[in-house]
């Protein structure tokens, strides 16, 4: 197909917190909201929006796929205003959306639920709804009773109508929520499978687990603002993140060995007696043979391990790079009068 390139230039959008007045019982106020957003999504990609709940993924999401006016800002699609302040709130037929968590509730059937959708589109008579079912795996349970899908099968479905008119560009408000292991991993595989097919892809999750090796690129959102952009092993090295091993043993901690390696033992787990286990930060450059040459010093030292992993920076770890709090304290709950808790960072979604 052929791509379109969506770029958001400057984006801004606050939710209106019910403020009564005793003579303006109706009064609003500014609240949380998306601030100055500018990033554009290439072609054919697949890009992770990751951020903590309550950081504005949704309300991002919903800005541009139409569903809330932006207050300053544009969203452009190939070169096209499709969301602007002044320019009525509206869907674009390139545009595709999945909403976080579709019940489909009701009678009915996905062949029914998808012929209803398509009905209100100006396309619904060539498009073929049966190819839609094909693709998202859902064809042996067109015709099954709605109610008897499990949470896998209606994400499937929920994809399966964001597709709807082919669009170019597909937005996922968190697609992974409430699968187990096995149908996240069938449901990466869709979505791989659709940006080979030319769809480029927004998605998102508060699991930075969820997207590693899955996402060409990811975005981080904190309170209402992208803080960090580019590959993951990009924005982990502009945020001075290091690596870490975790090295597991059988005897005392051979903490000495490491130490005249120049390294650091950050923390050093509660084990079982008669075992060791130590994370270690590595510095810039420490390569795979530096590694290597590590186990064989432990090894004739007497202590060798019995296991050696790296370790993954987790949506917590960035977030606290990012932004110089705690770990601890940027998942606390959100608070809706912290529009403007830092210098550069505003308010998050409600």
């Amino acid at each position: 197909m052929a791509g379109r390139r969506l770029e958001l230039v400057g984006l801004g959008y606050r939710h209106r917190m019910h403020d009564p007045r005793r003579f303006k019982p109706w009064n609003t106020r500014p609240g949380a909201g998306i601030h100055d957003i500018t990033f554009s999504l290439p072609t054919g990609s697949i890009v992770g929006l990751i951020g903590a709940n309550g950081a504005g993924k949704t309300t991002l999401m919903r800005v541009i796929c139409g569903l809330y006016q932006p207050e300053s800002g544009e969203v452009r699609l190939n070169a096209e205003t499709i969301a602007a302040p002044g320019m009525k709130p509206r869907g674009h037929t390139q545009v595709g959306f999945m909403p976080e968590q579709v019940s489909w509730p009701g009678p009915g059937t996905p062949r029914q639920a998808l012929e209803c959708l398509s009905a209100m589109r100006d396309d619904a008579i060539e498009h073929d709804i049966d190819s839609l079912f094909k693709l998202v795996g859902l064809s042996s349970r067109s015709d099954s009773p709605l109610d008897s899908l499990s949470q896998g099968m209606r994400q499937r479905l929920s994809l399966a109508a964001a597709l709807l008119g082919n669009p170019d560009i597909l937005v996922l408000d968190e697609p992974l929520n409430a699968l187990d292991p096995v149908a996240q991993i069938a449901f990466q595989g869709l979505i791989r499978q659709l940006a080979q097919r030319g769809h480029t892809i927004l998605i998102s999750s508060h699991m930075l687990a969820e997207l590693d090796r899955f996402v060409d690129r990811i975005l981080v959102l904190h309170r209402g603002q992208v803080i960090g952009e580019g590959e993951m092993a990009e924005v982990e090295s502009d945020l001075g993140l290091a690596d870490k091993m975790r090295f597991c043993g059988l005897g005392q901690a051979p903490t000495e060995i490491f130490s005249s390696e120049g390294l650091a033992v950050e923390t050093s787990p509660d084990c079982e007696v008669g075992h060791w286990s130590l994370t270690v930060v590595l510095p810039s450059g420490y390569s795979q043979l530096h590694v290597t040459e590590l186990i064989s010093a432990l090894a004739e030292s007497g202590n060798p391990p019995y296991s050696a992993a790296k370790l993954n920076h987790n949506l917590a770890d960035i977030l606290a790079a990012a932004t110089g709090l705690s770990p601890s304290e940027v998942g606390l709950e959100v608070d809706e009068h912290l529009v403007i808790p830092l210098a550069k960072i505003g308010g998050e979604e409600e």
